[in-house]
């Protein structure tokens, strides 16, 4: 295809334009590309979080925590109590809802 992923846009190699056809996005959505690799994330993360919620009635999970399906749920938790994750307003509140922040 002569493309690479940036931001989630397809750009055209060497000549810049964040043009793709319809062909190339239906070839990377039938393949399951992601588009919105931090949302996609944010939501796999928070999934695993209510399982855990649900599982131990708790959220204070430990940082070498690894869920049965493989996911670092512990490393993710560290990295939004410490704020090297960034929230957004969304993701706050859904946090918040749920009593992990």
């Amino acid at each position: 295809m002569g493309l690479r992923i940036t931001q989630g846009k397809l750009v055209k190699r060497r000549t810049g334009h964040a043009q793709s056809s319809q062909e190339e996005i239906e070839i990377l959505n039938d393949i399951g590309f992601i588009w919105k690799p931090r949302e996609y994330l944010f939501n796999l993360a928070y999934e695993e979080l209510i399982e855990f919620k649900n599982n131990f009635r708790h959220l204070d999970v430990k940082n070498t925590y690894i869920s049965s399906s493989g996911f670092k749920l512990g490393s993710c938790c560290l990295k939004r109590r410490t704020g090297h994750a960034k929230a957004t307003k969304k993701e706050k509140k859904l946090l918040n809802e749920i009593g992990f922040i």
